[in-house]
């Protein structure tokens, strides 16, 4: 851990926010080479101390106007996917509002859009992912930022941070759906060529395979299930692994499980490998901050995919 180091431009501060406290994380990436995890802590806190938390690493890292990272959390945002309007650039927004304002779970005028591209399949329409963030949720990140005196440069959303990872998987680039657990929700997310195909969100966590052999059976189902829809709905990209993101437990009978009963060969994303400095980092710890670190990984070049 590098403690009152002044930042350089390659580095990239992240930050997750959690119920119990804040993780930080500091990322090196130098041409040539691996990234590199640089600094990791946890702070601890209730909801309400997270002003105070982040005040305290932004003078602890010495992060002032540094330009620093984070991303809102899956219950405060919706991510759609319509055909995208034949207007105008200027226009795209209003005619969003239209296009999905039945299809929000909080009333338009409650939520912030934004926009990043879908791969174009030329069988037709061209379509557009649409990011409906919880507007109060942006603005008090926002003011959290600005108060600890952060220059903050992004807030993104979970997708995007497991894309970073799983794009340093040599599986990626053949095909691949991928499997993140939370403690209690997951997402399968499909990629190629850095493109995100398809996601679909589940209402299961990695709370529910400790010693359950109905959890590991309905998360698998889950999964084929996807799988299946995949490959009727895209067929043109083929998906030849599943790519088992590290969860908050041990988990080589769950990794032994997936093999045995999906149509898939299964491998577990070795972080190790991919991202220098996470030796001897135990497994609920490594799940904590795999996003964060995910986000650590950001390029700048995908900052138009970014929900602020």
């Amino acid at each position: 851990m590098v403690l009152n180091k002044k930042i350089a431009k390659k580095d990239n501060c992240s930050f997750g926010f959690f119920d119990d406290g804040i993780c930080f994380v500091r990322v090196s990436q130098h041409k040539g080479e691996p990234p590199c995890v640089e600094d990791l802590e946890f702070c601890e806190g209730e909801l309400n101390s997270h002003p105070l938390l982040l005040k305290h690493l932004a003078k602890s890292r010495n992060l002032k106007k540094t330009h620093c990272n984070t991303y809102i959390h899956n219950q405060f945002y919706q991510l759609l996917l319509t055909d995208k309007p034949s207007v105008p650039d200027e226009d795209l927004t209003n005619a969003l509002h239209w296009e999905i304002k039945d299809l929000l779970i909080n009333p338009i005028d409650d939520v912030t859009l934004d926009t990043f591209s879908a791969p174009d399949y030329g069988i037709g329409k061209k379509h557009i992912n649409i990011v409906a963030a919880n507007k109060a949720k942006i603005s008090e990140i926002a003011k959290q930022f600005e108060e600890a005196k952060l220059d903050l440069n992004a807030i993104d959303i979970e997708e995007f941070a497991i894309r970073n990872l799983v794009i340093l998987d040599k599986y990626e680039k053949l095909g691949v759906v991928t499997l993140w657990l939370s403690s209690e929700h997951g997402k399968i997310l499909f990629f190629s060529d850095d493109n995100l195909h398809l996601i679909r969100n589940i209402d299961i966590g990695f709370n529910a395979i400790t010693n359950n052999l109905n959890g590991m059976e309905n998360i698998a189902l889950e999964v084929q299930r996807s799988i299946d829809y995949f490959e009727r709905h895209y067929n043109q990209i083929p998906i030849s692994n599943l790519l088992l993101m590290p969860i908050g437990l041990e988990s080589s009978g769950f990794e032994k499980f997936l093999k045995q009963n999906l149509s898939l060969s299964c491998h577990k994303y070795e972080i190790e490998k991919h991202i220098k400095g996470l030796d001897n980092i135990d497994a609920a710890k490594l799940s904590k901050f795999l996003l964060t670190i995910g986000l650590g990984l950001r390029q700048e070049q995908r900052k138009a995919d970014a929900v602020r």
